[in-house]
């Protein structure tokens, strides 16, 4: 039986992997369902019933997170990025508390505070890459096409699945990121409008990447479980730099032009509720 609670976690991570700068995965860490995630890639080829009724759930949410958003993100971040923006800053910021406690739970305080400064430092610096320097790229049905989304899909995988760092934005920083979003918004429409040889151009752009990406998420998932295995305590002070990095790698992409006194005010107080939301969401077990 599918749960409402885990349904709707699996929104919000297809929402912020979709949004430039937000990392899903962080918000996967601050809403404590990171680990079980993992756990459940790593375990799929030996226990694959039991691994997919854990994953289904956030599948079906995440997918549903991302048709959604990929209709309406031009509008948001065209008119509303700030408030948006602070809107998973706070969903991200709330589970802070949490993952803390799991970083210095058997581990040293000096060690946990060195590998969450070198995580949040990596991120700081290759956050601040300006991604206006690369233009869009033509996607096409092709062979040549399909060779270069494969590899871009397993790439974009592992920044997915590494809290803090986002997928969406390192695809803007290379010049994939809008071609895609359109790609995915013109397979729905076609669908919509039973013009299937359009959608099926759109599929034959998509699988590579796709395909890209569910090998990206069992090869580093199987990584970050080994980690947190064998080195719980020092990976989670990773973690825990990496998704104290999202805010800046956040903000950075905002155009300043959108930092007005009625923004910043709206923007305050959604971002004052969602961290509100996620600290008494974390608290009662979400």
């Amino acid at each position: 039986m599918l749960s409402f609670s885990d349904l709707f976690k699996g929104v919000l991570v297809g929402v912020a992997n979709i949004l430039p700068g937000v990392s899903g995965s962080a918000l996967a860490v601050s809403m404590g369902i990171y680990s079980q995630i993992i756990h459940a890639l790593t375990d799929f080829p030996k226990h694959p019933k039991k691994s997919l009724q854990t994953l289904l759930p956030y599948i079906i949410g995440a997918l549903c997170g991302v048709i959604g958003l990929s209709f309406t993100i031009e509008y948001l971040f065209a008119h509303y990025p700030l408030q948006t923006s602070l809107i998973f800053m706070g969903l991200i910021l709330g589970g802070v508390p949490s993952v803390f406690s799991r970083a210095v739970k058997t581990g040293s305080t000096t060690t946990c505070i060195g590998v969450c400064l070198a995580a949040f430092l990596l991120v700081t610096i290759l956050s601040g890459a300006d991604p206006s320097g690369s233009q869009p790229v033509s996607l096409t049905p092709s062979l040549s096409c399909g060779l270069k989304l494969f590899p871009l899909g397993i790439l974009g995988a592992a920044t997915m699945i590494i809290p803090g760092i986002s997928g969406s934005m390192l695809l803007m920083m290379i010049g994939y990121y809008q071609p895609l979003l359109t790609s995915v918004n013109h397979f729905f429409k076609s669908m919509a409008l039973l013009n299937f040889s359009s959608a099926w151009a759109e599929f034959l752009i998509l699988l590579p990447f796709g395909l890209g990406i569910l090998t990206g998420f069992f090869l580093c998932a199987r990584l970050i479980d080994t980690l947190m295995t064998h080195f719980g305590s020092v990976t989670y002070c990773a973690i825990l730099g990496l998704v104290l990095s999202s805010p800046i790698a956040i903000l950075l992409e905002i155009p300043r032009q959108f930092f007005t006194a009625p923004n910043i005010v709206s923007g305050i107080l959604l971002f004052s509720f969602s961290l509100i939301f996620t600290c008494w969401y974390s608290g009662k077990g979400g």
